[in-house]
């Protein structure tokens, strides 16, 4: 295989030599052959993804990433497959766990959401982590979780943040307000709310929410700006039961969704924290 080359063809009458990369096209790394599993990867990666949704959020990250690799599979994406399908090997008996012991009075929801920053090197794009849980003080029920690729490059970490909350609420967060006002309306008529935090763990990104102004990040006003305003409005309307909490990163739900780890205590840790436990535990 031949690799392409840095740069942009110089002459156009070279545009269909493989050594040189096409005008307006991105410059990309080395031709890589198609791996074994190009014909069926799509079916594996697919049957792994629908378990992940619905029990296994742990493994929501890598499958995830796999999927979007499906079109263009190499040696690499079957190396990397082949390891997630030996990791779901060794912890058939994880289990998602969820528990209740409070009354409906004494329960909230909270809402987790995480992005790491231009964690796909190849477009530098970042992914958002949603984690969205009821909790009480003996009572932990896990609702969702997703890990999903932002659709732009963001240029910090607050700003990938804002992204992810933003995100969370929308589409998670809010809905499932509707939701519990439906029914909780059966156990408590004279007030069906139930309040919602949401958790973020970026002090930079809490402080744009709760100002609704971006000071420091100035392009913000050409990209973000109606994300954060959205989210600066959400949180200043006194009909909506929300209110925002700093989290320590240690104890951020949302942060399994986002990055690898290659520490196994911080893997067990994380993967705790969206409470996937063998049974026995």
């Amino acid at each position: 295989p031949k690799e392409v080359k840095a740069g942009l063809c110089p002459d156009p009458s070279l545009s269909n030599d493989p050594n040189y990369v096409p005008y307006g096209e991105p410059i990309d790394h080395a031709w890589k052959p198609p791996g074994k599993l190009t014909a069926s990867a799509s079916r594996i990666v697919m049957k792994i993804l629908y378990g992940a949704r619905q029990g296994r959020y742990d493994l929501l990250n890598v499958i995830g990433k796999l999927a979007c690799r499906t079109s263009k599979w190499t040696e690499d994406d079957d190396k990397d497959l082949y390891r997630c399908v030996c990791y779901i090997n060794s912890t058939l008996d994880y289990k998602l766990v969820g528990w209740v012991g409070n009354d409906v009075l004494e329960v909230t929801a909270r809402l987790f959401t995480d992005a790491d920053f231009a964690g796909e090197k190849s477009t530098s794009k970042s992914t958002s982590g949603v984690f969205l849980r009821l909790k009480g003080p003996i009572t932990d029920f896990p609702i969702m979780g997703s890990a999903t690729r932002q659709t732009c490059a963001s240029h910090s970490t607050p700003e990938a943040e804002t992204i992810a909350a933003e995100l969370g609420l929308r589409k998670e967060g809010i809905p499932f307000l509707d939701l519990l006002e439906v029914i909780f309306r059966c156990h408590r008529p004279d007030n069906p709310v139930v309040p919602m935090t949401l958790c973020e763990d970026n002090s930079a990104c809490l402080r744009m929410i709760q100002m609704g102004r971006f000071p420091t990040m100035k392009h913000v006003q050409r990209t973000q700006r109606c994300n954060v305003h959205w989210l600066s409005h959400c949180f200043q309307d006194k009909e909506l039961p929300l209110a925002l909490e700093q989290t320590e990163s240690d104890k951020q739900s949302a942060d399994i969704f986002t990055k690898a780890f290659a520490n196994k205590d911080k893997w067990s840790q994380v993967r705790a924290l969206v409470n996937i436990f063998l049974p026995s535990v």
